[in-house]
């Protein structure tokens, strides 16, 4: 089928929601979706058979904020109701992939030449570390 969907059958009303989100990130990209939202399109890829928008909006209650998930310890998200430890082992994957990005981003750049670029620099090395 085109787009790698499967044949149309009965549908549950969250296999709706996803094809509905799905075409809004499609057509009107990642910075259209609400916060939950591009949480639940990732939980999407880990979790293809479950309604992952409640698991989602939990997400993002108990932990404030995209940020707040990546920053999150394997354990803390794998309490969340319908985490598992290998969904939160992949989510940690991904705050990995964020953090080794920013560092790249950041030795392309000159040298620290100013107090503001020293406070992103250090607050981007530390906001996964789990220490206040």
């Amino acid at each position: 089928m085109p787009g790698g969907r499967q044949p149309a059958g009965p549908q549950t009303n969250w296999q709706g929601h996803r094809e509905r989100l799905r075409d809004k990130l499609l057509k009107r990209g990642a910075g259209a979706l609400e916060d939950y939202e591009v949480m639940e399109v990732i939980l999407m890829a880990f979790m293809p058979r479950r309604d992952v928008k409640p698991i989602a909006k939990a997400m993002m209650t108990r932990l404030g904020s995209l940020s707040g998930v990546l920053a999150a310890q394997s354990a803390d998200l794998a309490k969340i109701d319908g985490m598992g430890e290998t969904v939160a082992a992949y989510l940690k994957a991904i705050a990995e992939l964020q953090s080794r990005w920013t560092r790249e981003e950041i030795r392309k750049r000159p040298a620290i030449s100013s107090w503001s670029t020293l406070m992103t620099h250090v607050s981007t090395e530390l906001q996964y570390d789990g220490r206040d």
